[in-house]
C-alpha cells in the first residue's frame, strides 16, 4: 500500500510540475506572440522609412538635376552680360570717337563759314 501512495504522490508530484511547465509554456507563448507582434510592427516602420528614404533620395536627385540647371542657365547669363558689356563697351567707344568727329567737323565748318565770310 505505501508503494501505492508512493505512486500516488509521485504521480501528483509530477502533474504538478506538469501544470507548472504547461503554465511556463503559455508564459513563453505569450512572450513570443509579443516579440512577433513587436517584430511585425518594426518590420512595417522599417519598409516605412526605407519608402520615405527613397523619396527623399528621388526628390534630392530631383532638386540635383535642376540645381545643375539652373548653374548652366547661370553661366549661360554671365556669357551673354560680358558679351553686352563689350558690346556697350565698343557703342561708348564708338560714340566718343563720333562725338569727336563732329566736333572736328564743327571747327572745319566754324573755320569755313569764317573764310567765307
Amino acid at each position: 500500500m505505501e508503494t501505492e501512495n508512493e505512486k500516488e504522490g509521485e504521480n501528483q508530484t509530477l502533474n504538478t510540475e506538469l501544470v507548472e511547465m504547461k503554465e511556463r509554456l503559455n508564459e513563453h507563448s505569450l512572450k513570443l506572440d509579443t516579440v512577433e507582434k513587436e517584430k511585425t510592427e518594426l518590420s512595417l516602420i522599417v519598409s516605412q522609412m526605407k519608402q520615405e528614404n527613397d523619396e527623399s533620395e528621388s526628390q534630392v536627385k530631383l532638386q540635383e538635376k535642376k540645381l545643375s540647371e539652373l548653374e548652366r542657365v547661370k553661366d549661360e547669363s554671365e556669357i551673354q552680360v560680358k558679351r553686352i558689356e563689350e558690346k556697350l563697351s565698343d557703342l561708348e567707344r564708338v560714340k566718343g570717337e563720333s562725338e569727336i568727329q563732329v566736333k572736328l567737323l564743327e571747327r572745319k565748318l566754324s573755320e569755313q563759314t569764317q573764310v567765307s565770310i
